[in-house]
């Protein structure tokens, strides 16, 4: 892993606010106000996309199966992290800007971030190294799925604690659910049945990929809009789309770059 990110992670130390980001004419030259817009709406679109690619090459019931033994290994690192992180929050951070209830949300929710695994990295980690089929690899993706897991519970009782109105709150939980119910129940059986008609050898079809290709926008439109997180519906779609020949490897060939 340390081999694989060394490169990303010393070039976004340099190009941020640690080295160059420093000096405001580089940032202003690089970064100019004009193309923020641009540039972010890129980067989402290119995290959507990510997201979704490795989402689409992950064997799920491996994965459920490996986590079957290994939750512990999610559960415990977690909790551990989750109370020193906790701790030291309490101990050193201490702003006088924001209200005390403010503040034991801020405590909460930088320490539940700080101390959860990120799934998509582990596992696009584990792809680049070709371990997604040992027994390392294993343990790896089903800690960090489940603490993806822990990362959505939380995200969807604040969601669902947050707004006042309790019809709101309802509606929020049913939206979602009807969301994870749409994708395995409709849009999985679809995504087969494209693969069972796509002839041995042969290509599927243009139409099918740009329409999935398509999709993965709507679903991140969709969870933005049901106001989670825009990165949670390509994941579960790219979860849903049967990965292998042929679906699965025309869509990451098509568009992995």
């Amino acid at each position: 892993v340390k081999v694989v990110f060394s490169e990303n992670v010393q070039g976004g130390i340099i190009l941020g606010p640690t080295f160059l980001g420093r000096s405001k004419t580089y940032w202003q030259v690089l970064f100019p106000p004009r193309q923020t817009e641009y540039l972010v709406m890129a980067s989402l679109t290119g995290a959507v996309y990510f997201v979704f690619l490795v989402a689409l090459k992950m064997d799920v019931l491996m994965t459920i199966r490996a986590a079957k033994s290994t939750w512990r290994l999610g559960v415990i690192p977690f909790l551990a992290s989750f109370v020193v992180i906790l701790a030291l929050l309490c101990l050193y951070y201490h702003p006088q800007q924001i209200s005390s209830a403010s503040l034991t949300i801020a405590r909460v929710s930088v320490s539940c971030l700080m101390s959860l695994s990120n799934f998509p990295v582990v596992s696009d980690a584990m792809l680049e190294l070709n371990l997604t089929a040992t027994e390392l690899g294993q343990i790896a993706l089903s800690s960090s799925m489940i603490n993806d897991i822990i990362l959505w519970l939380f995200i969807v009782m604040h969601s669902f604690t947050s707004n006042v109105d309790v019809k709101k709150s309802i509606a929020l939980l049913g939206n979602w659910c009807l969301l994870v119910f749409f994708n395995f129940f409709v849009l999985r059986p679809t995504m087969k049945l494209i693969a069972m008609r796509t002839p041995v050898g042969k290509p599927v079809k243009e139409l099918y990929v740009v329409l999935i290709l398509l999709g993965v926008l709507v679903m991140a439109g969709v969870g933005d809009l049901m106001g989670v997180t825009f990165l949670m519906g390509p994941l579960i779609f790219g979860l849903v789309v049967p990965s292998g020949p042929p679906l699965g490897t025309t869509l990451a060939e098509k568009s992995e770059v």
